[in-house]
């Protein structure tokens, strides 16, 4: 997946309105539930795998002709859109979420701090100048970023 495709499943798993489900098919009154959830329809596999290899039976979600939930997916509705995501792209984008948010939360911390020295500075009237304190904490917020 590129990076503009993961950015594009990040968007729509993160919105603020997002909600979703697992697909689990160790339980049929569950998988039920999903199903009217998204609108969707319960069906099974044919038992049939590539070149007639017998595969066993599998129920799975059915939410249009493209998209088909099967056990371990995770089904994300953002408004009225429902779409069909790996459980590892949707492990992937959490894990990036947090990933972000601590690097914000740090570089926030130390755009006030720089605020708070800047006040302190001008009251007293000595210190470092605005420039310095600029670098410094451009500094930071680059080892921060990598």
């Amino acid at each position: 997946m590129n990076d503009e495709d993961f950015q594009e499943a990040m968007d729509f798993i993160l919105a603020s309105e997002a909600s979703y489900r697992p697909v689990v098919d160790s339980n049929i009154e569950l998988m039920r539930k999903t199903a009217d959830w998204c609108g969707g329809s319960i069906k099974i596999t044919d038992g049939v795998g590539p070149g007639g290899v017998f595969i066993p039976k599998r129920y799975y979600i059915k939410l249009n002709e493209n998209d088909l939930a099967f056990a371990g997916d995770i089904i994300v509705r953002n408004g009225d859109e429902f779409r069909v995501f790996k459980e590892d792209l949707y492990r992937a984008v959490q894990v990036e979420a947090g990933m972000r948010l601590e690097i914000f939360q740090k570089v926030r911390d130390l755009v006030i701090e720089a605020m708070v020295e800047m006040r302190e500075e001008t009251k007293s009237g000595a210190g470092n100048s605005m420039n310095d304190v600029a670098e410094e904490i451009t500094r930071k917020i680059i080892e921060i970023v990598g």
